[in-house]
């Protein structure tokens, strides 16, 4: 099987994961393999529902040996987050459009299982 990875630069690898809500709030997680077998994560918010518009881009969410683990600390910060700003929206859909490098879907759709999430989950 074929595995697309979007390289920002020669100096590492990232799988990008975009998130919908409902409502239209978007989320971008980045993981990022800075060295062979070293992963972190990064989220960018869009929001342009809550008053006064948010747009903001975090640092380093998690960072470690596993990929699944970085995706799951994003999407707890995710769920967090519509937690404290809407509670009535929720995670629409997932989609990796560069494939699945780190983060087989199986895995992504396990996590977002374990932590109440029921969107769809697509690749490319």
């Amino acid at each position: 099987m074929w595995q697309t990875v979007f390289s920002m630069t020669s100096l590492f690898e990232l799988h990008d994961i975009n998130v919908k809500t409902k409502k239209g709030r978007r989320f971008v997680i980045d993981i990022a393999e800075r060295t062979k077998g070293t992963f972190d994560s990064s989220l960018t918010v869009t929001d342009n529902i809550t008053s006064g518009s948010v747009s903001v881009c975090s640092g380093v969410l998690a960072s470690g040996p596993s990929a699944t683990d970085c995706f799951e600390a994003a999407l707890q910060h995710v769920a967090r987050y519509l937690e404290a700003v809407d509670a009535d929206d929720q995670i629409a859909s997932i989609h990796n459009p560069c494939n699945c490098p780190f983060v087989p879907r199986a895995d992504q759709e396990r996590i977002a299982n374990s932590l109440g999430i029921a969107a769809p989950i697509s690749v490319n």
